[in-house]
């Protein structure tokens, strides 16, 4: 099992495109953490 865990604060404007890149890697398990730090731009509503 390959994982990717996603830190982020205040990047919501990236967030879309990052996960949408890494949802498109060939690997047939994947398990994607997203761990907001606080952020105050609406990123941690995002996930």
């Amino acid at each position: 099992m390959k994982f990717r865990i996603i830190v982020t604060r205040n990047h919501l404007e990236y967030l879309n495109d990052y996960l949408k890149s890494v949802m498109n890697l060939d690997y047939p398990h994947l398990e994607i953490i997203l761990v907001d730090n606080a952020s105050t731009d609406g990123s941690s509503d995002f996930a």
